[in-house]
């Protein structure tokens, strides 16, 4: 996972965090993350509990529906405690060509929110 620092508008105008890690998962990060959650990582547990509960229609890079399997998900997620709501979003097979790609169209995606303000803090993550 590639993890970023993301803040809405409406957060730094409330005065709340609103801070907001910003995880990347690809595909093939999907068994080490399901193996994560099942060792009781609270991380993972939370990523997988968002992804399985979300129904996406579209790639964000190319609105194009999404068809198969093949799509990895950019999840913009607070810190535990912290009631700002995630967000998340798909990128296709087709769009994302690569982890590099798949990154920097979630990064671009994001950025179109009116107010949103994307900024890298660290590269890495467990999950």
């Amino acid at each position: 996972m590639i993890a970023y620092g993301f803040t809405s508008a409406g957060a730094r105008r409330s005065g709340k965090t609103g801070a907001l890690k910003l995880s990347i998962i690809l595909p093939d990060n999907v068994p080490k993350l399901r193996k994560g959650a099942r060792a009781g990582d609270a991380e993972a547990i939370r990523i997988r509990a968002f992804i399985r509960e979300s129904d996406p229609k579209i790639c964000a890079a190319c609105t194009r529906p999404l068809r198969g399997l093949g799509y990895a998900f950019a999840l913009a997620m607070p810190l535990p405690g912290d009631p700002t709501p995630a967000l998340g979003l798909v990128i296709c097979d087709q769009c994302g060509t690569s982890p590099e790609v798949v990154q920097a169209k979630a990064i671009s995606a994001f950025g179109k929110i009116p107010g949103a303000r994307v900024a890298m803090l660290h590269k890495g993550g467990r999950a």
